[in-house]
């Protein structure tokens, strides 16, 4: 509906303009008030002074010539997992009590009409449900333990500097396509984090056509609404999708693609989109994986055995190679 003034909305206005600047006047001149306006007016104009407010510069992190915090690098190794050796990444840093675990599957093995399900895929996995439990009782036990269990896709390229050439050299896991899962934790609820999180990826449920659907409106419904207020990046996507394989992944799981994409899953039989998922997911599974924690130092150390148990409860592998 239309909101429009009524005819004698000015008038009205007028009259109480000149209503409120008579009350003013009576209590103040009419040169203080400009007398105020005028510093109001310099005061506005004046430069804040900000050495007030607390602040760092960049030579306060350095100190005779060095850094004055740690650096924090990610340490990669090699875990053992039953007779496979998985890429496990630890990052040593104060997170006031809170472990983030990654838990990621690569995708470059799927097929280009596979990857146009991933972003759904990303949607679905951790909000449909697991084994006997629906996705509202699963909701319910992950909020209980966990500061949240998502998954997100992730693309990335190989770099072409020497530098980074070197660094790719004989590492299977660099410049690929993934699936992440991430769980936020406290470290004192790191075990029922870890089981919830094995669950999830074990069990998961698609066959429950009406959750499904309602996922896909939802998608729908938010990239739709968001065309007008996104369309300058949709463009950007849009423009540079062939100037490089990362561009044309990126556009497709973010840019117009997607939108075309869920549009159609919208109009397709959920039960079919939930069969597809799982064929999807179950051949991720067999791609092999990594394990990424950031957390305080020793939980980091503590908790290995842990994350080696978990890696073997979901039969976590040596990565495979991706596809040519």
């Amino acid at each position: 509906s239309r909101i429009s003034p009524s005819k004698n909305y000015l008038l009205k206005r007028e009259k109480l303009e000149k209503k409120t600047i008579k009350r003013k006047t009576e209590k103040t001149s009419l040169e203080a008030i400009k007398l105020q306006n005028k510093r109001l007016l310099e005061f506005q104009k004046s430069w804040d002074d900000v050495s007030c407010l607390p602040h760092l510069c960049p030579k306060d992190f350095i100190k005779d010539g060095k850094p004055v915090l740690p650096s924090h690098n990610i340490i990669h190794s090699k875990m053992q997992v039953c007779s496979s050796e998985i890429d496990f990444f630890e990052s040593c840093e104060e997170t006031n009590g809170i472990s983030y675990i990654k838990v990621g599957f690569p995708v470059d093995l799927l097929t280009a009409e596979e990857y146009q399900y991933l972003p759904l895929l990303s949607e679905i996995v951790c909000d449909c449900g697991w084994g006997n439990l629906s996705w509202t009782e699963t909701a319910e036990k992950i909020a209980l333990s966990t500061g949240g269990i998502t998954a997100s896709l992730l693309t990335n390229s190989s770099g072409r500097s020497e530098c980074a050439k070197k660094y790719s050299s004989g590492k299977i896991f660099y410049g690929r396509d993934w699936i992440v899962f991430s769980l936020k934790v406290l470290d004192e609820k790191f075990t029922q984090g870890l089981e919830l999180l094995a669950d999830n990826i074990n069990l998961v449920d698609f066959s429950d056509a009406k959750r499904i659907k309602d996922i896909v409106f939802e998608c729908r419904n938010d990239a739709l609404s968001g065309i007008v207020q996104m369309g300058h990046q949709y463009a950007v996507l849009r423009s540079e999708r062939k100037t490089s394989r990362v561009s044309a992944v990126d556009e497709l799981w973010n840019g117009l693609s997607s939108i075309m994409n869920i549009k159609r899953f919208a109009e397709e039989n959920p039960t079919v989109i939930g069969n597809k998922l799982r064929e999807i997911f179950e051949k991720l599974r067999k791609s092999g994986g990594f394990i990424h924690i950031t957390g305080e130092k020793n939980t980091v150390q503590e908790k290995k055995s842990e994350l080696r148990t978990f890696a073997e409860k979901i039969s976590l592998s040596s990565l495979k190679e991706k596809r040519p």
